[in-house]
């Protein structure tokens, strides 16, 4: 079970629909044509919906990672689109987030 102290979650910097370069070149392959969807209002669509639709998410994960849970990668792939709709009232609550990866 996972027990989080209140002061570390004090410390997490909260950056909504705020991504690094760094944080999304690795997993489009730097930006790569063929990991490319198509475009939408926020601009280029990159494949992680995609490939959760066609049940092939493990296609995201870093291939320099041989050792590695399938089924909890799967689980935590699934929250992280969860927590990424569009609609507020799609998103889980952080209650719920925890208690879904514990």
């Amino acid at each position: 079970m996972l027990i989080v102290e209140f002061s570390e979650l004090l410390g997490i910097d909260v950056r909504p629909y705020t991504f690094s370069y760094a944080e999304l070149r690795t997993p489009t392959e730097g930006f790569i044509p063929a990991n490319k969807l198509g475009e939408g209002g926020f601009g280029s669509v990159y494949k992680a919906w995609h490939l959760y639709e066609n049940n092939r998410q493990l296609e995201l994960m870093d291939s320099k990672l041989s050792i590695f849970n399938e089924e909890e990668v799967i689980r935590l792939i699934g929250v992280a689109l969860l927590c990424t709709q569009t609609l507020p009232s799609l998103r889980p609550s952080m209650s719920r987030v925890i208690a879904m990866l514990c």
